[in-house]
């Protein structure tokens, strides 16, 4: 590990997940991460230097052609390159690559888990459509998010009580470096995500949640746009102004909005305006 070449006096059981995440890399991949190891002083210097320079960013190659993102997303997360930063073992076990190699258990990775931690923030406006292009995406892209879910509802419910989902919030924290170690951010979480205020989080409300950490980075106007083109099912740029009337059904100045269209119908603009309003209501209330 960097901090162990660096002689670091911090090392220690972080340094170890680092080695495992090097172990985990031949094995999926028959190759090293900084090249194979050297037999000679010279070349074990040069391998120092290359792990010293590491900037956090890994390639893989062709030989990873046929390993899916959650391995991927698993070696980074043990070759992260701050310490500090790094899983501890036991929440390494929690990601998603062993999710899906390991025994079902009612926990999420521990990037999901902090992904949705960020969503019990994020403005209504942006769960809204998250929640929208949760509706819309095909079934390979929500897989691991399905997979997730009947762990979580084994009786299938379709949908997670609030003691469900807060006892699986604390579970997949337990003992990390995380920001849900109190209830009540647990809570929150659960909240933001009820979009319907129904008691419980649906299917499509839980994939919007966990969707949070792919798209959290997007603007206001992309993620907008990406949300009314999972609706504008003609792609003709416009959308009824009755299917969004029970998406804002809580939000009084928005429907008032829509009751102004004169067509019964709304464009991209307008439904980016809708969510301005929305917010902005929110906000001054």
């Amino acid at each position: 590990a960097p901090e162990v070449i660096n002689m670091s006096m911090r090392s220690g059981a972080k340094a170890d997940v680092w080695s495992i995440g090097v172990t985990a890399f031949r094995l999926l991949s028959k190759a090293m991460p900084f090249g194979e190891p050297p037999n000679t002083h010279e070349g074990v210097r040069k391998l120092f230097s290359t792990i010293k320079a590491y900037s956090g960013v890994l390639r893989f190659d062709e030989n990873w052609s046929q390993r899916s993102e959650e391995a991927r997303d698993f070696i980074r997360e043990l070759m992260e390159r701050q310490e500090e930063q790094r899983p501890s073992a036991a929440e390494a076990l929690q990601s998603a690559f062993l999710e899906d190699h390991g025994p079902g258990q009612a926990t999420l990775s521990f990037r999901s888990a902090k992904g949705l931690a960020g969503y019990s923030k994020a403005p209504r406006s942006v769960r809204l459509c998250l929640l929208l292009i949760a509706a819309r995406l095909g079934d390979d892209e929500v897989k691991h998010f399905r997979r997730a879910f009947m762990r979580l509802d084994p009786s299938c419910r379709g949908s997670l009580s609030k003691e469900t989902f807060v006892r699986c919030l604390l579970t997949s924290f337990a003992g990390g470096r995380g920001c849900l170690k109190r209830g009540p951010d647990a809570e929150d979480v659960f909240h933001a995500a009820d979009l319907n205020n129904s008691g419980s989080i649906e299917y499509t409300e839980f994939v919007a949640a966990c969707l949070y950490r792919k798209f959290r980075s997007w603007s206001g106007r992309g993620l907008c746009s990406r949300a009314f083109g999972a609706i504008d099912s003609d792609a003709d740029g416009l959308v009824k102004v009755a299917d969004l009337q029970s998406l804002f059904k809580d939000d009084a100045e928005a429907l008032g909005l829509l009751k102004d269209s004169e067509d019964g119908s709304c464009d991209q603009q307008g439904f980016y305006n809708l969510l301005v309003t929305l917010d902005n209501g929110r906000s001054s209330g």
